[in-house]
């Protein structure tokens, strides 16, 4: 049932920033913490209930941190990445989906030991927070339509152990 269309006009507000700090002071001489996040609402006129709704295809609000620590006399470096966020709403004609992946956590080594490569071993996914998914599919216009079935997921994520090589062959 979806066709390309405007819905009008909406609205959207929010804030978003980003912060880098050395982690000397911490211990980690080289440390250092990069971190991002945004928050934001928006408002717009549901063309089909006249409601209104959020955007679709946005998320409120997301947070990452990156911690990471060059250990230059053994040539080598470390990390962890975190992130979270909250679900991503998507409104059709006939269905409303929401699609999540809250929260997880990657830790990496690297080095550059060998001159011209930089090797990087990562382990991704350690929380296993994997997706969530909950779609209403409705018999026709969803504004008027019966549901007519709702799935509901939880995909759990495996680890994922990754090697990666980049530099001048």
């Amino acid at each position: 049932l979806e066709v390309p269309g405007n819905i009008g006009s909406a609205t959207r507000a929010g804030v978003r920033g980003s912060l880098t700090l050395p982690l000397d002071a911490l211990g980690l001489s080289n440390g250092r913490m990069d971190a991002r996040a945004r928050w934001q609402t928006s408002r717009v006129d549901d063309p089909l209930t006249g409601l209104p709704r959020v955007l679709s295809g946005e998320r409120q609000w997301f947070a990452r941190v990156e911690i990471r620590q060059d250990l230059q006399a053994q040539g080598l470096a470390w990390g962890v990445l975190m992130f979270s966020r909250d679900w991503v709403p998507n409104y059709g004609l006939d269905e409303i989906d929401f699609q999540e992946q809250r929260a997880d956590m990657d830790v990496f080594v690297e080095t550059r030991a060998i001159a011209g490569l930089r090797i990087r071993l990562t382990i991704e996914d350690l929380l296993r927070d994997g997706d969530a998914r909950d779609r209403r599919v409705f018999a026709g216009d969803r504004s008027v339509s019966p549901l007519a079935f709702r799935e509901v997921r939880q995909d759990s994520l495996a680890r994922t152990l990754s090697l990666e090589v980049s530099g001048s062959f």
